[in-house]
This record gives C-alpha cells, sequence and structure tokens, in this order.
C-alpha cells in the first residue's frame, strides 16, 4: 500500500494543504516566496479541513493550480465542499437516529449552514454538527445532553408536533427562534 505523501510545514514549507491542517479553518495560499518548497512555488493553493462527526480532523480538501487567481469563489467552493462533506459524514454516521435540522431563517433549513442535531429515541442528544453548534451560541447540545436542556419544549412534544407538520418553531433555552424539521431513522436493510 501506497503511504500518502506528507504536507507538513517542516516537510514542505509553507503550503496550503499543512496550513489548513494546522489552523483547522480554509486557506488560501498564493504563490509566493512564502512557499519554500521550489516545485510548489508557482501554486496558488485553497484548502480547507474536513471535520469528521466527533470533531476531529478527518481531512483536508485542496484545490491547487499554477493558473487560479487567488480570489474569494474557489475558497468559497472549497470550502462549502467540505462542510457537505462533514454533514454527509454526519448523516451516515447518524442514519439509525433521529435527526433534527434546524435554522434561524426557514429558507436556510436545506442549506449547508442548517444545524443538525441527532437525537435518541428518549430525546438525549448524541452528536451536533458544526452549524448547530454556532447557532446555539454555547448552549449545551454536546453529546449526552437532553433535548429539553437546550430548547424550550419536551422531545416527545417536539416530536408529536413533527409528526403533523413538516416544519416547527422552536426557542432554544434563550429564546432564539428556528425553523425545524426531523428526519426519522434509515432502517438498515
Amino acid at each position: 500500500m501506497r503511504r500518502a505523501p506528507s504536507w507538513t510545514e517542516k516537510t514542505c514549507g509553507t503550503n496550503g494543504l499543512g496550513t489548513a491542517a494546522y489552523l483547522k479553518r480554509p486557506i488560501v495560499r498564493a504563490r509566493a516566496a512564502s512557499i519554500f518548497l521550489r516545485a510548489t512555488n508557482n501554486l496558488t493553493c485553497v484548502a480547507a479541513p474536513i471535520f469528521a462527526p466527533d470533531g476531529e480532523l478527518a481531512g483536508i480538501l485542496d484545490a491547487s493550480s499554477d493558473c487560479m487567481p487567488a480570489r474569494l469563489t474557489p475558497q468559497a467552493l472549497v470550502a462549502m465542499a467540505a462542510t457537505q462533506i462533514e454533514n454527509g459524514l454526519f448523516r451516515e454516521q447518524h442514519r439509525g437516529n433521529i435527526l433534527v435540522a434546524f435554522h434561524n431563517r426557514g429558507e436556510y433549513l436545506h442549506t449547508l449552514s442548517a444545524g443538525l442535531l441527532a437525537v435518541d429515541n428518549g430525546g438525549k442528544i448524541l452528536a451536533a454538527n458544526r452549524a448547530a453548534r454556532v447557532l446555539l451560541h454555547g448552549l449545551p447540545a454536546s453529546a449526552g445532553r437532553l433535548f429539553s436542556d437546550v430548547f424550550r419544549a419536551t422531545f416527545s412534544a417536539f416530536i408529536d408536533e413533527g409528526r403533523r407538520k413538516e416544519r416547527q418553531r422552536l426557542e432554544d433555552d434563550v429564546g432564539s427562534q428556528f425553523v425545524a424539521t426531523i428526519e426519522t431513522p434509515v432502517s438498515s436493510r
């Protein structure tokens, strides 16, 4: 089995992959003298980290080219693709659980910026994606906490209303308003 090359700064000098992994955020590394590896100093690199559902770094998505201008469009596209992969990993890991998708604006409910919570049948939170943690501004949405620790609704009432309506209102413990949907578990075949 062939081993993947190391893109650490120690090995390759400053580069997009290593910098995105180190900083744990999307970056643009334009061609410059700061890229010490001669073979790559003419490249523009746009890189974004991909995080696994447990929050650990799972990989880096990179778009490098010798002709790509250092503009925001490639950076935004790479960051969006990384978020799409993260949400796909989250959904796959929690396909047997109830997923609650929510956002403070209804038109963003089915976008990459929607918060996702994986919850068991008893209302215990199993995981929250990065967008959920941002939308909830530090409320206790970590694994093991209860739905009612975060939201001003009992989980059973929320589920019951979700059976009657595709979308419903949801209020967090500090009064922020959201629109939410419930995705029921995918049964194994």
